[in-house]
């Protein structure tokens, strides 16, 4: 089975972090692939982590958290992500 690692940058994101994961876990049970979803927390000055953790207890799919002390981009936080993928598809 081919693996898939997917980075997604959040930053402020407490709002809608919940029905993302729950869009991913629908893909998730319908794909051919193992998923590893990498999310970035760009240093959210809400509560978008522990929502996220929340959220992830949840999950069908295996995914790693990164917390960024403070915001650095979009750009500088999926790379920091890209840096802690393991598959050849990303």
């Amino acid at each position: 089975m081919k693996e898939l690692d997917i980075v997604i940058p959040v930053y402020n994101s407490s709002f809608s972090i919940g029905p993302l994961i729950e869009k991913i876990n629908h893909w998730a049970e319908k794909s051919t692939l193992n998923l590893n979803v990498i999310f970035v927390d760009d240093g959210s000055q809400d509560d978008t982590y522990i929502i996220l953790k929340e959220h992830l207890n949840k999950a069908n799919f295996s995914y790693q958290t990164i917390k960024l002390a403070k915001n650095y981009g979009q750009h500088t936080a999926t790379a920091i992500g890209f840096s802690y993928t393991k598959n050849k598809l990303i």
